[in-house]
């Protein structure tokens, strides 16, 4: 991070842009999963069930074998979500980058490390589906049946509350 000012106001621009940045970073947020704002009202027609509570069952194993979609990818791909965060700060402190967008660009490698999730059956490590459910869903296909807890994933940036 080699910034070169020319003059002391550059400077002085400069630090006082980066202390607004991080006074906003501090108020902020990224919601990665089912968020709120982004999720509910979906509802699977054959339960009834919205696509949190669905979300919930599997993630924690709450009446079904737990196949964590969102805590444990993000564990597994800690590294990789550390580079994100490192690399977006590092545009923000020395480029400028605005804060909201950077959290947002992590936020979609948040997203991009759940997709990965999905398409390998947790990294090789959730649970196989038993051959009941195989039979029932017609598919070996873990946590994808119709497709709308995959689809509803997303992330947010908001304010912290």
């Amino acid at each position: 991070m080699d910034i070169l000012y020319k003059t002391p106001e550059q400077f002085l621009k400069h630090t006082l842009s980066l202390a607004t940045q991080l006074s906003l970073a501090k108020k902020k947020e990224i919601v990665i999963g089912l968020p709120s704002e982004k999720a509910t009202g979906k509802v699977y027609k054959k339960s009834g069930k919205s696509i949190i509570e669905v979300g919930s069952q599997h993630e924690y194993g709450i009446g079904v074998p737990q196949r964590s979609f969102l805590r444990m990818p993000l564990a597994v791909k800690q590294k990789r979500m550390s580079k994100s965060l490192y690399s977006q700060f590092k545009l923000v402190i020395s480029k400028n980058k605005d804060v909201k967008q950077a959290l947002g660009i992590v936020g979609a490698s948040a997203y991009n490390i759940i997709q990965e999730a999905f398409l390998t059956g947790g990294f090789g490590r959730w649970k196989a589906l038993s051959e009941y459910t195989i039979e029932q869903k017609d598919s070996t296909k873990i946590l994808i049946d119709s497709g709308k807890l995959k689809l509803a994933i997303a992330w947010v940036v908001r304010d912290v509350t």
